[in-house]
C-alpha cells in the first residue's frame, strides 16, 4: 500500500519542509534549482520505468492519492471491510501551495516535462482510484 501526490506538489512540499526544518539537503538551493535537482522520484522509489509502471502499480494492494485523501481512505476501508467513520487528521502540513506562486509557468512546464514518467504514474494511480 502507498499514497502518491501530484509530483510538483510533492517536490514543493519537500522543499518547504526542508527549509523550515533547516535540513542540509535544501541548503544553498533556490526553489527552482531544488525542483530541478531530481527527476522522476516516484519512478525511482517504485523501481519502475515507462514499460512497467502500470504493472508495478497494479502489484500494490492499494494506491491512494493524497489530494483525494478522504475518498482514498474510504475506498481502502471498503477493500478491507472496515467502515471509516472518523476524520483522519492531516498533520505535518507545509502549505506548499505558497511555493507554487513563486514559480513561472515555464518553470512549471519544464518540471512536468522532466518528470513525465512520474506524471504518468500519478495519472494511472488516479484512474485506478476512480475505477474502484
Amino acid at each position: 500500500m502507498t499514497f502518491l501526490r501530484d509530483p510538483l506538489s510533492h517536490r514543493l512540499s519537500l522543499y518547504k519542509f526542508g527549509v523550515r526544518k533547516g535540513h542540509n539537503w535544501v541548503n544553498g538551493y533556490t526553489l527552482n534549482e531544488y525542483i530541478k535537482s531530481e527527476t522522476n522520484f516516484f519512478a525511482r522509489v517504485l523501481e519502475c520505468d515507462e514499460t512497467n509502471y502500470k504493472k508495478v502499480l497494479r502489484s500494490y494492494f492499494f494506491v491512494g492519492i493524497l489530494e483525494k485523501n478522504k475518498s482514498s481512505i474510504e475506498k481502502l476501508g471498503k477493500l478491507i471491510g472496515r467502515s471509516v467513520n472518523f476524520e483522519i487528521p492531516h498533520v505535518n502540513q507545509t502549505n506548499s501551495i505558497t511555493e507554487l506562486s513563486k514559480l513561472s509557468q515555464k518553470e512549471i512546464d519544464d518540471f512536468k516535462t522532466a518528470n513525465h514518467l512520474d506524471y504518468k504514474i500519478y495519472q494511472f494511480a488516479l484512474e485506478r482510484l476512480n475505477l474502484n
